[in-house]
């Protein structure tokens, strides 16, 4: 039987752009005894690369400016430069094909993380890179995810956030600030056409909701992103509508949820 190695504590360089993400992250990682620094874009994660000294760096690939793909490239070629190291860079992407992608790409991304991201899925990365006798691996995924009641789904949030309620809290209160601004957005931009503000909407509204845990309202958004790019704007207003519905019913679940919790 393999005997799990412990990580030590690690200088962690997080590139993410919704900030419900970087808050789940953030207390993730925390949690393990990881130091943490934020990044809201390419441009960002690049500079405070530059200025600090990091163990890894988690890079989400879609971010505004600069992508994460792009800043990968800076920051292997400014290591290239410098005769610096090779960081590890870990790629974080809603897209379950991204692995093939980034190794026909040559991102030089050392290991692919598919999000919603989950504590396991990171625990196993960070073991395989940093652990001794690590697995060999290039690709860890987390465990698919299914559509559930509200009842079911509430018990599974506070069950997993049981040892970190005030987080929940600032995720869910940060969602329902955050998730109409997005829906107003992306119906707005697809009435005028805007296809990349509609696009990036919608690739930011599935961040939110899968470091929630809804995969059935993350893929609605991800195929309106997909129907956007592709220019089919009727089956986009289509699956916009039917979203609507559900994002409207996750809403009063995680007012339920905040309720129940400020309540105790």
């Amino acid at each position: 039987m393999k005997v799990e190695q412990s990580v030590p504590s690690l200088s962690i360089l997080v590139a993410e752009d919704n900030r419900v993400n970087q808050l789940y992250i953030r207390t993730l990682l925390e949690k393990e005894g990881h130091t943490v620094t934020l990044a809201n874009n390419g441009n960002e994660v690049f500079e405070l690369f530059r200025q600090g000294s990091f163990d890894l760096i988690l890079m989400d690939v879609k971010m505004p400016d600069v992508d994460g793909l792009e800043a990968a490239a800076r920051i292997r070629m400014y290591e290239k430069e410098n005769n610096l190291a090779s960081t590890p860079i870990f790629a974080l992407s809603a897209y379950d094909d991204l692995d093939t992608h980034l190794r026909t790409a040559d991102a030089q991304i050392d290991l692919f993380l598919p999000k919603p991201l989950d504590a396991e899925t990171v625990h196993r990365a960070l073991r395989q890179t940093f652990g001794h006798g690590a697995e060999e691996q290039q690709t860890v995924g987390s465990s698919e995810e299914h559509d559930f009641s509200h009842y079911e789904y509430q018990k599974k949030l506070l069950r997993e956030f049981a040892d970190a309620e005030d987080t929940l809290i600032s995720m869910l209160e940060m969602a329902l600030q955050d998730i109409p601004v997005k829906m107003d957005t992306i119906e707005h931009t697809i009435q005028t056409g805007d296809s990349l503000s509609a696009a990036r909407e919608a690739h930011s509204l599935a961040n939110i909701v899968g470091v929630l845990h809804r995969p059935v309202e993350r893929n609605a958004a991800l195929i309106i992103e997909e129907k956007i790019e592709q220019g089919k704007w009727t089956d986009a207003r289509i699956c916009f509508m039917e979203l609507k519905e559900q994002i409207s019913s996750l809403t009063r679940t995680f007012r339920t949820i905040l309720l129940n919790s400020l309540s105790k």
